[in-house]
């Protein structure tokens, strides 16, 4: 970020608080021994590692949130289509035929609309 904004010589207000508070950042974990720079060192490490576990999980949740959705939505248009077919007189056949419901599923559908 530091070097875009010095390559184009403009910052914004809200990008210069930002390169403020990384050149502060630097400045404070220059300032420590060794010892305090490796206690340091080794929790931005694990800070780090949980953060990218925390993304990936968050990813693999909003993908999975994604996918159960878009099935149940495939579902109800199904049962909304074989409701549909069971208004209109179609036989059990047909209607699992169209839709791939199963002919337990239909019949409860029957027994709803009844």
């Amino acid at each position: 970020m530091m070097k875009e904004c010095m390559k184009t010589n403009k910052i914004h207000w809200k990008t210069q608080d930002e390169v403020l508070a990384e050149l502060e950042k630097v400045s404070n974990v220059a300032a420590l021994s060794p010892e305090e720079r490796h206690i340091y060192e080794v929790n931005l490490r694990v800070y780090r590692d949980n953060l990218a576990v925390l993304e990936a999980s968050y990813q693999d949740g909003h993908e999975s949130g994604f996918n159960e959705g878009h099935e149940s939505g495939e579902e109800k248009a199904k049962k909304e289509i074989a409701q549909s077919l069971i208004q209109q007189g179609f036989a059990d056949e047909m209607i699992t035929k169209t839709t791939s419901l199963s002919f337990y599923e239909i019949q409860k559908l029957r027994a709803c609309h009844e």
